[in-house]
């Protein structure tokens, strides 16, 4: 019997209601497959944990906000609209997710791993990032305000805040602020720095690069946040506070080669 959670979002135009509904159909004549469903805004790691497959059908968003609550289990994305969205983590769409679904019951799709890396707030860990971390202030017209220490040299830095990026990530948002570009199954980590703050009195040792996520620690100076993955979901990081981070357990993605 093979397990599988079905994760959806909310249906915002007929294509997707379709689309789940299909799903649905297939997965349920399957009967050795054991099928649970949960809507986006709803998925917990007890609804995830132990499941053979996670399908995922919507965009980029619902995969990553899904991925935030997956170990070792494995994850397949479907894009229900690839007018609509851009699926960057999608396996198949609605042409051939029939296909794909089968072979993924089946055991015969290739599972690749993309690194990912996980936040703690004073030891607290967060939901592990399969694109980015952000660390700044709430609001983006006010400085924020931290020490950026790197392998245990302390940077003070004035900014609108840090990017901490894997590979996958590196095709987002740190790719536009300025950061590099590259293979989406490379180990590597990078960060960046946003806007750094700079006058005549000061140079700053640290601005962006590659870095073993163990290396770096941010020190709030006043009240900043994490973001994962650009989610709506915000963790308090109040003045005086640590962040740092480690390289999170690899996401299993399962890939279909039509």
């Amino acid at each position: 019997m093979k397990s599988v959670l079905f994760v959806y979002r909310q249906a915002k135009v007929p294509g997707d209601r379709a689309m789940k509904e299909h799903i649905l159909s297939f997965l349920k004549k399957h009967k050795d497959v054991k099928l649970e469903t949960c809507i986006r805004e709803k998925i917990r790691r007890d609804k995830v944990k132990g499941k053979d497959l996670i399908i995922v059908l919507g965009g980029d968003g619902t995969f990553l906000t899904a991925a935030q609550y997956v170990g070792n289990e494995i994850m397949l994305g479907i894009n229900p609209d690839v007018d609509s969205n851009i699926g960057f983590f999608s396996s198949a769409d609605k042409y051939s997710c029939d296909n794909c679904m089968e072979e993924a019951i089946e055991g015969k799709l290739r599972i690749r791993k993309l690194q990912r890396v996980q936040p703690f707030i004073n030891n607290m860990p967060l939901p592990p990032a399969l694109n980015e971390v952000f660390i700044g202030h709430k609001l983006p017209y006010i400085t924020s305000n931290y020490h950026l220490a790197i392998k245990g040299q302390i940077d003070p830095q004035k900014s609108s805040g840090i990017l901490i990026a894997t590979a996958a990530g590196s095709e987002a948002w740190i790719k536009s602020a300025g950061g590099v570009s590259i293979p989406i199954t490379d180990e590597r980590v990078q960060y960046l720095v946003r806007d750094l703050y700079k006058d005549k009195f000061t140079k700053h040792a640290y601005q962006k690069g590659f870095i073993n996520p163990k290396d770096i620690r941010i020190t709030a100076n006043h009240d900043l946040i994490v973001v994962i993955d650009s989610h709506k979901k915000e963790y308090k990081v109040p003045s005086g506070s640590k962040v740092i981070f480690k390289k999170a357990i690899p996401l299993n993605q399962a890939l279909f080669h039509r």
